[in-house]
């Protein structure tokens, strides 16, 4: 494995292949990871033809026999990428789901992954209508997923300097493509020079992208790999 960049000492997924080493700080990385995947799986299941609260239930179910059987600790590098392995492997427990006996009910003592899941069903009902294979789409949310994450913890970095509402004006701006035509009146409703107003856009798209950079990170086992795997991000999107 490569040495680390510095900007990413230590992924989660880093610290979840040293489970044995660190347990306690290993268990809160891979809940925090399984954040990342929670509603890719679940629409996954959803477009295996399972209702929401089937769906629910195995998706529950599946991320709890990973966290509490070490089901994660079979991945690796060398069996391809983390996003494929919870693709395969969640196909794999909804078939074994129909072979054996449900062992725990709805609400029982498994451990959960703490989501809105009423939140996942509505938004499973706004995708729009398509083609797309399960594992096509399984990867489209991922990417979403981890595009929202970045966004949340931009959104976070801005709040607790009092500047959300700045951020807000910014956000239209974060592509590149958009048109920079009204930005003089934005700046100018926040007291500021158009030139300052895109210096604050310029660092905006700084600060989404390092944090894009290390919600990916997270989930990779190689460094080395980022570069690919942002690039392969960004080609879901021209799809």
């Amino acid at each position: 494995m490569s040495t680390p960049d510095p900007l990413f000492p230590d992924t989660r997924w880093s610290l979840v292949s040293r489970w044995q080493h660190q347990p306690e700080v290993a268990s809160r990385a891979l809940e925090d990871l399984c954040r990342i995947y929670w509603y890719p799986v679940y629409a996954y299941i959803r477009n295996l033809g399972r209702e929401h609260h089937e769906a629910e239930d195995l998706t529950q179910a599946y991320f709890a026999s990973l966290i509490e059987r070490g089901g994660l600790m079979q991945a690796s590098p060398d069996r391809g990428k983390l996003r494929t392995f919870f693709c395969m492997t969640a196909k794999r427990f909804v078939v074994d789901h129909h072979r054996r006996e449900q062992r725990q009910r709805r609400g029982g003592e498994a451990t959960f992954i703490p989501l809105d899941a009423e939140d996942a069903d509505q938004r499973y009902r706004s995708e729009p209508a398509t083609t797309d294979t399960p594992e096509t789409l399984f990867e489209k949310q991922w990417a979403n997923t981890v595009i929202d994450q970045a966004l949340g913890n931009l959104t976070k970095y801005y709040e607790r300097r009092g500047k959300r509402e700045l951020l807000t004006a910014m956000l239209p701006y974060l592509s590149r493509h958009n048109r920079d035509g009204t930005q003089e009146d934005v700046a100018a409703s926040f007291g500021l020079q158009v030139n300052a107003f895109r210096m604050h856009i310029t660092r905006m798209r700084q600060r989404y992208q390092e944090r894009l950079r290390a919600v990916v990170a997270d989930t990779l086992t190689d460094l080395d790999e980022l570069e690919e795997e942002l690039d392969h991000l960004m080609r879901i999107f021209e799809r």
